[in-house]
């Protein structure tokens, strides 16, 4: 029997079932010493392999051909045995009208308490039971990246340092805040063709401007517009300072949200206590306009004080053109907003992933030109990862051409032989991931953008050599949805 790279003989193993009858309370390191010098088990540098013996009488152990002492004691680092949750069933035998109203509450993380009554659920009542489940598919339920509306390019002046001084000086036009203005506009040009659709334009901090609330009531087809307002800009409404006003309304609702780690900031559920209300948004002064306030919404959500030791509490402002007339509304565009994240993780796969940063190209119109092909392979890394947690168990062709995945079989699976049927969305992408550095453990979760590309960028090699020795068609090389 070989077992890491090293014959054990059957005398061998009998040998080490003696030593353990002879002297049980031999340690497991002293046992793997005594082996290597039995074997000769040494590395090139002359040291003995006992760290890759132990790993070997380890699975002698488990075939149940040695039997080694169970460790008597427990270390620090070991996660202490989970509790088993015995949920309450009710043994209810009638027809749904009967029954009355059913509420379906979702399991909002794996960290919460609802999530191990989940899974104790599962275990005897689902015929799949408590395995490991594809993603959070209410979480990620409609963020599905559709493409690139809109991609503006543009260069500060380096001859002109001093612009930024002079920004309470030049109008919108000259500033780069005009983007944000620009945006709204593409939404409206798609606004226009799609009546029937409520499109949303969804800005951070930065986008917080009078002159985009007021270029949203003059725009034809405007869409719906959700922005963070920025705290340290004072806004003022016609009751007074826009976050002193709304501190002071009732709380409408709380709601539970995870938040996830971050750098040294930990995972955790915390509730929000959620207030809106109808504002009208007062003209700054150095706008010339003769327009009167504009009437927008505000939803103020605040993390709760004393749940947990946080250096930066939630603290969201949002300000709506949408009308926020229930708590229900005022949910629904936390949840927009929530959805914003989306635009970090294409960003960092165009930076990380396509390096954009690291393109040395002499001109600025080949910049843009390389820049607009990068977009487009971010955005189908980005795509395949969100459409893998929506519809797992759809056929990867939604995605990937013949040759592709017949190649990415051939090479996940070992064999020149590919299978005669294509694997799901959800098999492609973890052989991918794998291909990419995803291990796959029940801790890692579904494969994220950074091991896609990577596997990605291995997968093409892969599909060229599966071409050459199968002799297909070249042109069929080409993907994507």
């Amino acid at each position: 029997m070989v077992i890491g790279g090293q014959h054990f003989s059957q005398y061998t193993i009998d040998r080490i079932q003696q030593t353990l009858d002879d002297e049980p309370s031999i340690s497991q390191l002293e046992l793997s010493r005594r082996v290597c010098q039995w074997l000769e088990w040494r590395s090139p540098n002359g040291r003995l392999q006992d760290m890759s013996c132990r790993k070997a009488l380890a699975r002698l152990d488990q075939l149940d051909l040695v039997k080694l002492p169970r460790p008597n004691r427990s270390y620090s680092f070991e996660k202490p045995a989970t509790q088993t949750i015995e949920p309450v069933v009710a043994n209810a035998r009638c027809t749904l009208d009967q029954l009355g109203q059913i509420s379906v509450e979702p399991v909002i993380s794996r960290y919460c308490s609802d999530s191990k009554v989940w899974f104790a659920l599962l275990d005897p009542y689902h015929y799949l039971g408590s395995g490991p489940l594809c993603g959070a598919q209410i979480r990620y339920r409609g963020r599905t990246p559709l493409g690139v509306l809109d991609a503006q390019c543009w260069a500060r002046d380096p001859d002109d340092p001093q612009k930024s001084k002079r920004r309470y000086e030049l109008p919108i036009e000259q500033k780069e805040s005009y983007k944000w203005l620009r945006s709204l506009q593409k939404v409206a040009q798609v606004q226009a063709l799609c009546p029937d659709t409520l499109l949303v334009s969804v800005g951070d901090r930065e986008s917080d401007i009078y002159e985009l609330f007021e270029a949203a009531q003059h725009t034809p087809h405007a869409p719906g517009l959700l922005v963070r307002s920025e705290k340290s800009r004072n806004r003022k409404i016609d009751q007074g300072f826009l976050w002193d006003v709304m501190a002071h309304k009732d709380v409408a609702g709380s709601l539970q949200i995870h938040v996830p780690r971050s750098g040294s900031r930990k995972a955790r559920d915390t509730w929000v206590d959620i207030r809106f209300a109808k504002v009208s948004l007062k003209r700054p002064k150095r706008n010339s306009t003769l327009m009167p306030a504009i009437d927008i919404w505000a939803v103020y959500v605040l993390e709760r004080p004393g749940q947990a030791s946080v250096k930066s509490p939630i603290e969201w402002m949002l300000l709506a053109t949408v009308a926020v007339n229930s708590f229900a509304d005022a949910q629904q565009r936390v949840q927009w907003y929530s959805g914003r994240w989306g635009i970090e993780v294409y960003h960092r796969t165009l930076k990380s992933g396509c390096r954009i940063k690291d393109r040395q190209l002499g001109t600025a119109d080949r910049l843009e030109t390389c820049l607009g092909l990068d977009m487009v392979v971010a955005w189908r890394i980005y795509h395949l990862t969100m459409l893998g947690r929506e519809v797992p168990d759809a056929a990867c062709t939604v995605f990937f051409k013949d040759v592709e995945w017949k190649a990415l079989c051939c090479y996940g699976n070992k064999t020149p032989v590919p299978p005669e049927t294509p694997p799901t969305l959800k098999e492609a992408i973890y052989i991918i991931a794998s291909m990419g550095g995803h291990l796959g453990r029940k801790s890692d979760g579904f494969p994220g953008p950074q091991t896609l590309w990577r596997g990605l960028q291995r997968l093409d090699t892969a599909t060229e050599m599966f071409v050459i020795f199968s002799h297909q068609n070249p042109n069929s090389m080409q993907s994507g949805p």
